[in-house]
């Protein structure tokens, strides 16, 4: 594959990350759907719960590694997800996460996310 199509592949799974992370703090279920059409229902809810009690979501990601193999690509990365409540709380969570993206028309969607809590 030549270098310039492996760097857009990357570049446009980046973008997801990012756009993931924009929906998260934007508490945009709408959002998330659009990135993640196969988006769990319990996951949804879940979501949608936390949402309703955020005052404010703040989502930090680093440490990103991808590796894409044709229309699939697998990214990790660690998220710190920090939520303000309505009572004032402010619980942060840091997650060792792996994304798991696929290629749908020549954009990436979400297919599957799962955390992993870091000590």
């Amino acid at each position: 594959m030549p270098v310039d199509n492996a760097k857009a592949l990357d570049d446009g799974v980046r973008e997801l990350i990012k756009r993931y992370e924009q929906a998260l703090e934007a508490r945009s279920i709408d959002a998330l759907k659009r990135l993640w059409p196969s988006l769990p229902d319990s996951q949804e809810q879940a979501m949608r719960e936390n949402f309703s009690h955020a005052r404010r979501i703040d989502v930090e990601i680093s440490a990103i590694d991808i590796s894409v193999s044709g229309t699939t690509a697998v990214a990790t990365f660690l998220r710190r997800y920090q939520v303000l409540t309505d009572d004032n709380q402010r619980p942060v969570t840091i997650s060792r996460t792996t994304l798991n993206a696929r290629r749908n028309n020549g954009d990436w969607v979400i297919e599957r996310v799962r955390f992993e809590a870091v000590k």
